[in-house]
């Protein structure tokens, strides 16, 4: 970093530092002044709205006493006559007190009367279980023992919330004996609020708590001090303090809380950020100011002083000299410069003359001597070096000296020379060098030293070579003769280990085929198990249907069974599919939005049915952090989970399973963590060295005892390693085990909502006549060659309210689906078998897109594979689905299908693509 910029760094640093604390201060000791003055003129404001509702309290207690010492409500308790309640407790009457209900209680605590008052109606209507209701005010409210007693209190009713006061009745002269009990009830409602507010000219809010906290409650023997209303801050900057009003079973409180605008505090930031303004403006002046004058007295010269060194040393004469200006510590530096260019200048005049006698020895010597420089480059060769190469010593000089050496050796030359430079130690080794001249080569043997400044600065490297061809003959000479024997040696050595392994091989191939074989034949077993048993129960049961005898629940019994063994079926062979496409390296893994939470949960509202039914608990825990929306394929992940914890369920008889997502960083990659933990019978440690192979359990008593084809942890196995995690698992025999899947997390981006993706739906908003899970009015064509198929697919559809038309061949699909639309009847859904006789639905799909046909065209399939997918949209099917059909998804699907075109179902574009 140069001087300059090191002192505007300086300058700016010491700047911010001052700026930010004179701001920290003004926090201090100005806007904490002005919070806390905010603060008590709020707790004054809260205290003031306090005081607003006890007036409230007192004037609807001052026209209860009226009532309740009014003579004709004195003999209206003991006669109960109803002219009383004709003229008196009518809706005007009620509406003029401001009450919402009133009520006359006896003195033994039943309800003589009670009325509420109906806005809509505007009449009295009998409050709904008044006895109940008042009843839970308890009898310190409902009865008095004194004259003159009068109660007041809130509560929440299961008709709202309401200011309740009591007063004994009695007659116009205060006198007992005391009749009973006369009730004002008025509704604090969002009208009471807003007249509180309009006329307090703040925010109040009203609202009823089970648990008010550590808000002060307002009670007789408590007395409400500014500092005892807390204040708190909302998001909206509105500052607001609170108060708990007991209810009269003081089980629960109404809170008040009065809401201000904090003017006062908003003047104060807007002093600070002026202030702030205000303090940067003078310290970048300052700090520009002071730069410029450091800059025109000592960084200027600074920089003549840098320009004058480096002209000085590009001069190879040293005549040059540095400009000494001024007495101060700049011109010290200057002169002391100066001398030391005098100093080097003096120094190489009498290297000069020290390198002159060194040539003259160094040509007269009988060997080879070199010199080099720092970076390698030759600089000096004598006569007798280049007589050695067959060349001439300026050729050398100006190629490099290491040009002479062979091929071969020049790197080990090379790395000697280097690691004597580092170790600072002589060096001796021995090379080729190729003569020019006639294109032979000889041996040499180079002594080589490295070169140091008196500082220890590296200068480079001399030497002295000699001529040692004649002696690296005579040692080539035995040398290959002790070769000769020894390998003589190694080759029976060679031959008796190769007859050894050649038996180790024929042993080991031996011992692959046999378990081979053995793996092969347990898979066959296996399968033909896993197969032959649920065939055999489908087959049964479907007998045992055709016998006459049989009861609706015997038949619906074979009905369950049949299909819970074909679903068995078809997830072992969905299980050979997956292996087969993952041997061929077909599997292919997508990355779209998931929800790894919602997945788990998914998979245990699946999986608590079987855990139930075995006695035990599973559960899910789900760490805060696990994110909600990670790129992922949802399909393969929820396949582990279902496999993971499907066998988790399978081996345990007693405890439970339990299923954990966190989330982790390792190596600074943040990674999905999903635990499978169970309290099952546990896996030895030689069991788990083959648990993830293909078509293998623990032993071959586990296959026996829990079944399955054992193909399940090794295809969640290779799907976690498409999905570049792992899957690993550890247990003990008796303990448990745990699946431990680790996936790299891929934050989701924000799913972009498609506008058209809202029509269907506003549509049927609109004024479609079809519900949600109806084809009702619809009009479906089937092409199906299965005449089975075509009897269930069609039951299916007309049992939703569909008209159904079927189809048994892609060309009859294409002529009906023309001619009905030729015929003003076009079909709202097309279902397309895609291999059929005649015209297969590729074809029959395809040649209706070209006419323009752009009605929903769903393709049914018994092909599962993904690129089976991909063909059929590639042919123009909107959407597609497998065979055998799945009920719970086939009709919502179809439904689907039916509401998504924006468009009349089944018409033809006037441009077709």
């Amino acid at each position: 970093m140069r001087l300059r910029t090191k002192t505007i760094v300086v300058f700016s640093a010491t700047l911010v530092a001052m700026i930010v604390s004179l701001y920290a201060i003004g926090r201090v000791f100005v806007l904490d002044g002005f919070t806390a003055a905010e603060h008590r003129r709020t707790q004054e404001n809260t205290l003031r709205a306090l005081g607003a509702i006890e007036a409230e309290q007192e004037a609807i207690a001052s026209k209860l006493s009226d009532w309740s010492t009014w003579d004709d409500s004195y003999q209206f308790i003991q006669d109960r006559n109803a002219e009383f309640i004709a003229s008196n407790l009518q809706y005007q009457s009620i509406a003029n007190l401001g009450l919402r209900f009133m009520a006359y209680v006896d003195a033994e605590g039943r309800v003589a009367w009670s009325g509420m008052k109906d806005d809509d109606q505007k009449a009295v209507v009998p409050i709904p279980h008044v006895e109940s209701m008042l009843g839970q005010l308890g009898p310190d409210f409902l009865l008095h023992a004194e004259t003159e007693s009068v109660k007041t209190g809130w509560a929440s009713l299961p008709i709202g919330n309401f200011l309740l006061v009591s007063r004994p009745i009695v007659t116009s002269e205060g006198s007992g004996p005391i009749k009973g009990t006369l009730i004002f009830a008025k509704s604090v409602d969002a009208a009471l609020i807003e007249v509180w507010s309009r006329r307090l000219r703040m925010g109040i809010s009203f609202e009823h708590a089970s648990s008010p906290g550590n808000i002060p409650i307002v009670s007789d023997d408590l007395q409400i001090s500014p500092e005892l209303v807390p204040i708190s801050l909302s998001d909206a900057g509105q500052i607001s303090g609170s108060i708990a009003l007991p209810t009269i079973d003081n089980k629960s409180a109404f809170i008040l809380a009065a809401e201000i605008e904090p003017f006062v505090l908003s003047q104060a930031q807007v002093t600070l950020r002026w202030l702030f303004a205000g303090l940067v403006t003078v310290g970048l002046a300052l700090c520009g100011g002071s730069l410029f004058l450091l800059s025109k007295v000592v960084l200027s010269r600074l920089a003549n002083l840098q320009e004058d060194v480096r002209a000085a040393e590009a001069d190879p004469t040293l005549i040059t000299r540095v400009r000494e200006v001024g007495s101060d510590e700049i011109a010290e530096l200057a002169y002391r410069i100066n001398t030391l260019l005098n100093a080097t200048a003096n120094s190489q005049l009498s290297l000069r003359a020290s390198e002159e006698q060194f040539r003259i020895l160094a040509e007269l010597a009988p060997v080879g001597i070199w010199m080099t420089d720092a970076s390698g480059a030759t600089t000096y060769l004598n006569r007798q070096w280049a007589e050695l190469a067959g060349i001439d010593a300026e050729t050398l000089i100006d190629a490099g000296r290491l040009s002479a050496v062979h091929p071969d050796d020049l790197p080990e030359v090379q790395s000697a020379l280097a690691a004597a430079s580092m170790s600072r130690e002589p060096t001796r080794i021995e090379y080729r060098l190729v003569d020019s001249s006639t294109g032979t080569s000889r041996w040499v043997l180079d002594s080589a030293a490295p070169r140091f400044a008196g500082t220890g600065e590296f200068l480079g490297s001399i030497g002295s070579t000699i001529d040692i061809s004649s002696r690296r003959e005579v040692e080539h000479q035995l040398r290959r003769y002790a070769d000769d024997l020894l390998e003589s040696k190694l080759t029976q050595e060679e031959q008796a280990r190769q007859l050894n392994l050649k038996s180790v091989e024929l042993e080991r191939a031996r011992d692959e085929a046999e378990a081979a074989s053995r793996a092969k034949s347990d898979f066959l077993a296996n399968m033909s198990h896993e197969i032959r048993t649920p065939m055999t129960a489908i087959l049964g049961y479907a007998d045992l249907l055709l016998d006459p005898d049989q009861t609706v629940d015997d038949r619906a019994d074979c009905v369950h069974t049949i299909r819970r063994n074909g679903e068995h079926l078809l997830c072992v062979i969905n299980d050979i599919l997956d292996i087969s496409k993952i041997e061929a390296g077909k599997m292919t893994i997508e990355q779209i939005r998931t929800d790894p939470v919602q997945l788990a949960e998914e998979v245990f509202s699946l999986m608590n049915i079987r855990a139930r039914a075995r006695g035990i608990e599973l559960r899910i825990q789900s760490e805060p952090d696990v994110p909600r929306a990670i790129l992922a394929d949802p399909v393969r992940l929820r396949q582990i989970l279902l496999n993971l914890v499907s066998n988790a369920i399978k081996f345990t008889e007693q405890g439970g399973v339990i299923v954990k997502l966190q989330s982790e960083t390792i190596a600074d990659s943040r990674v999905l963590r999903v635990a499978v933990r169970d309290s099952g019978i546990g896996i030895s440690t030689e069991q788990l060295s083959k648990l993830f192979q293909p078509f293998s359990q623990a032993d071959g008593s586990m296959t026996r005892r829990f079944g399955g084809t054992g193909l399940g942890l090794t295809i969640s196995r290779r799907l976690v390693e498409l999905m570049r995690g792992s899957l690993r698992a550890q247990s003990a025999p008796g303990e448990g085990s745990e699946f431990i899947v680790e996936l790299p997390i891929v934050d989701a981006p924000e799913p972009i909502q498609d506008p058209a993706a809202r029509i269907p739906a506003q549509q049927a908003q609109a004024g479609g006549t079809t519900s949600p899970g109806s084809l009702a009015d619809r009009r479906v064509l089937l092409a199906e060659d299965g005449v089975d198929n075509q009897r269930l697919i069609g039951l299916l559809l007309r049992k939703a309210g569909a008209t159904v038309q079927i189809v048994d061949n892609g060309r009859k699909a294409l002529d009906a689906a023309l001619a009905e639309h030729a015929a003003g009847r076009p079909f709202d859904l097309i279902l397309m078998d895609m291999q059929m006789p005649e015209m297969d639905g590729y074809s029959a799909t395809s040649m209706l897109r070209k006419q323009g046909y752009t009605a929903p065209i769903v393709a049914l399939t018994a092909h599962a594979m993904a690129e089976d997918r991909e063909r059929c949209l590639a042919a123009g099917c909107d959407d597609y689905l497998t065979k055998p059909v799945d009920r719970a998804t086939f009709i919502p699907k179809c439904v689907s299908m039916t509401q998504r075109s924006a468009g009349p179902a089944g018409s033809l574009t006037s441009n077709p693509a």
